[in-house]
């Protein structure tokens, strides 16, 4: 009989680093999208192939048997091809290797395989950030990603990760009382925020701590 599947969320980081090892290009393959909050093609550079080759490592390292489910497999795989030239928010991403990996199209180490991916892109997207936080988030992903964590936790971590994030061009923003609402349009040499008010074009400048993220 073959060895069971390593028990969800047991994310191994040294089966993590095999994989990346023995692949090399990994750290390529996420992109670099600008934003937890923005929208990108997170896994068109890892066609079906690629997840195929990570599970069999991963297999050979655990000893297990390596092999497709004769029920899900193809399901799976099709999903897969079918989002990989599509946007998705970041945490769409995630919902779909979770998943994936609870549609189990692989015999062994289905957890393991699609956290790996998770991995590699939220260290792609937190690259910006203290490595200890990011040993801190990227572990809830992968936790998440193997039915550990639950969906509030991962979005309570990439909430607080965004809304701790810096102004920029693009955000939408709010005065403190909510009295108007615009988009960030610069920054001047201050320091301060120039935004334009919503519907009328009207712009301000306000200091950093005059406004909030919406």
């Amino acid at each position: 009989m073959a060895p069971e599947e390593e028990a969800e969320g047991d994310a191994d980081s040294n089966r993590f680093a095999e994989v990346r090892d023995s692949r090399g290009r990994f750290g390529d393959r996420a992109g670099k999208p600008a934003s937890l909050l923005g929208r990108a093609c997170f896994f068109q550079a890892w066609n079906w192939a690629s997840l195929s080759d990570i599970n069999r490592r991963l297999c050979e390292n655990g000893k297990a048997s390596y092999g497709a489910s004769s029920e899900t497999h193809d399901t799976v795989q099709k999903s897969w091809e079918d989002i990989q030239g599509r946007e998705t928010s970041f945490e769409e991403a995630l919902d779909f290797l979770r998943s994936c990996h609870k549609s189990a199209p692989f015999l062994n180490f289905n957890g393991n395989t699609f956290s790996a991916v998770g991995q590699v892109i939220a260290q792609a997207i937190l690259s910006d950030i203290s490595p200890t936080r990011k040993r801190i988030v990227v572990s809830t992903i992968v936790h998440y990603i193997a039915g550990v964590a639950p969906k509030s936790q991962m979005e309570d971590i990439l909430f607080e990760l965004e809304d701790s994030r810096p102004l920029q061009i693009g955000d939408r923003v709010q005065t403190l009382k909510g009295s108007l609402i615009g988009e960030v349009i610069r920054f001047d040499g201050d320091g301060r925020v120039v935004w334009k008010v919503g519907g009328t074009g009207s712009e301000f400048v306000t200091a950093l701590h005059g406004l909030k993220r919406i």
